[in-house]
């Protein structure tokens, strides 16, 4: 139970990061991906996130 509020934590704040970045940069998703350091197999899954904001 820990582990998965964690998880869900994590990914909302991370968005939150990709948001930011996007909202006062001129930084391509992919770039804010690389800037945060994203895994490439996690990538999918916030492109996902961030259309459902």
């Amino acid at each position: 139970m820990t582990e998965e509020v964690t998880k869900e934590t994590t990914e909302k704040v991370t968005r939150d990061y990709l948001l930011n970045i996007l909202n006062t940069t001129n930084f391509t998703l992919d770039r804010a991906m690389d800037l945060l350091g994203i895994p490439e197999a996690d990538r999918p899954m916030y492109k996902d996130l961030l259309k459902k904001k």
